[in-house]
């Protein structure tokens, strides 16, 4: 899982803006502006690699089930091979 980090802007705001009585940092409406696009931003592209990793594992996951089911194949045409050989053999040696 990886840690989603401040914009630089958002940084540079916080690090430079003059502070309110309570120690606060004041914010004009611009820079809320700026930091509320840029977190969407943040959420979006979240969203968008939460989407693509469940794409991998729904494509991995049909990828296991196909090779299984081809497995499986061939282990009932190696069974139906030494089926077919038994028999041939009984049938030989009567």
């Amino acid at each position: 899982m990886s840690v989603l980090s401040l914009p630089v802007d958002a940084e540079k705001w916080l690090c430079s803006s003059k502070q309110t009585k309570t120690g606060e940092p004041k914010m004009n409406q611009s820079q809320s502006q700026n930091m509320s696009h840029q977190a969407g931003q943040a959420a979006g592209q979240a969203q968008e690699k939460a989407s693509s990793m469940m794409d991998s594992a729904r494509n991995a996951a049909q990828s296991g089930k196909e090779s299984c089911q081809e497995a499986g194949q061939q282990m009932q045409e190696k069974a139906r091979g030494a089926a077919d050989s038994a028999k041939s053999a009984i049938g030989a040696q009567k």
